[in-house]
């Protein structure tokens, strides 16, 4: 995970990042009707509820290339929907989550008109307002109608809830785009295939259905989490914004909670890499103003990026085997029916409640849940109990090839 920039503190970067969409959106120019300025209008008004200062009128409509319904229930915070033009589910539901938003793209993926890096292109250029690369047969037509409702969600409603959107959809389809590499070795890709949706579970033992499981871990996307908690995104902006050490031990130590800001900043940190920035505020600032220039008030596209995140700058948790007496441990979630076993209690599935003190999971207020009343840690056994009691392993932390 890259918790900095060159020595510049992630807090410092967020609190750059934030600013610099605040001036966007602040000093937005209403005569200016093109497509990609209309996202800078929109933002904060595709939100429904009391409590929003700018709430739009639903249900409303979005022309793109085709029509996009979004609708909410006035009374209802965070109610607003995109409506996609296929559904999942019996009786048949047009509002997608992320992860039935990830088979749509595999398909379109599959079907070989656009590649990941095309793919990312083309959402671009749909938000702006540019030429598409699909052409008028039928299976482009409804993959084009598909793509318009993801621009809607991403560029719209998401970047409504939280305004960073606005930035960090901008630097994910950049890096998918670039072909960029990451990880501890510099060899996996950013694609789509984990942009919105992976196969990892948060292993954070809360009851669902009557069963022990996790919930979906998300994707790349700062937005597609899960289990963050009531209020997780007024505690964003509250830590961004005082930025006092207890907070920001919160930030970087309470992993599930603070998915969003914990990912939008590896977002941008891997960004800026990839730019060429230089580790000051001048540099930072000046790249983030003139990519957000570029896509929400000239409409252009500029040249893919042409670097690569550093491997060296993020902090990985050690694999090794834990030998206790000579024997192998491992840990596991304390909950009574426990699903895996892990290596490290870093791992990136186990949410941080199970390692930060009762301190400070008290500033989070009523946020983060447990399985029982009280605060509990992780626990160690040997490897052979962990099979024994049907755990199973981690399939991020003990998976072979991680090294």
């Amino acid at each position: 995970m890259k918790t900095q920039f060159g020595g510049m503190a992630g807090v410092v970067l967020l609190q750059i990042l934030d600013e610099e969409v605040k001036i966007l959106v602040r000093d937005s120019n209403h005569k200016n009707h093109s497509r990609c300025h209309y996202w800078v209008r929109m933002c904060g008004r595709m939100v429904v509820g009391k409590s929003a200062k700018h709430a739009g009128t639903f249900p409303l409509e979005v022309v793109l290339g085709s029509t996009v319904k979004v609708t909410g229930n006035p009374e209802q915070p965070s109610s607003e929907r995109v409506q996609f033009p296929v559904a999942y589910g019996t009786p048949p539901k047009n509002d997608l989550n992320y992860q039935q938003i990830s088979m749509e793209i595999e398909k379109i993926l599959k079907r070989g008109k656009l590649l990941s890096r095309g793919l990312a292109i083309e959402l671009l250029q749909r938000m702006m307002g540019g030429p598409s690369l699909l052409g008028s047969a039928a299976e482009d037509v409804a993959d084009g109608k598909f793509l318009d409702a993801l621009v809607v969600l991403m560029f719209g409603v998401e970047a409504s809830r939280n305004q960073a959107t606005l930035a960090t959809s901008v630097f994910l389809l950049d890096l998918i785009r670039a072909g960029c590499t990451y990880g501890r070795n510099g060899t996996k890709r950013f694609t789509f295939a984990n942009a919105f949706h992976s196969d990892y579970f948060w292993d954070d033992g809360l009851p669902t259905g009557g069963k022990y499981r996790g919930g979906w871990y998300g994707g790349k996307f700062p937005m597609a989490v899960h289990g963050t908690g009531q209020g997780n995104m007024g505690r964003r902006y509250e830590i961004v914004r005082n930025a006092n050490p207890e907070d920001q031990e919160a930030l970087h130590s309470l992993t599930q909670r603070h998915a969003v800001p914990q990912r939008e900043l590896a977002l941008l940190i891997h960004w800026l890499e990839a730019s060429g920035a230089a580790p000051t505020e001048k540099s930072v600032r000046e790249l983030i103003r003139l990519r957000l220039n570029q896509a929400f008030v000239d409409g252009v596209l500029p040249l893919a990026l042409v670097g690569n995140p550093r491997p060296d700058t993020g902090v990985h948790p050690s694999l090794d085997a834990i030998v206790l007496a000579d024997r192998v441990h491992v840990l596991y979630v304390p909950f009574v029916k426990a699903v895996h076993y892990h290596r490290s209690s870093e791992c990136k599935t186990v949410p941080g409640k199970f390692r930060a003190s009762p301190a400070l999971l008290a500033l989070e207020g009523k946020g983060i849940k447990f399985a029982s009343e009280e605060h509990k840690a992780m626990l160690s056994c040997p490897l052979d109990e962990a099979k024994a009691r049907h755990l199973n392993p981690c399939p991020w932390c003990c998976e072979p090839t991680r090294k």
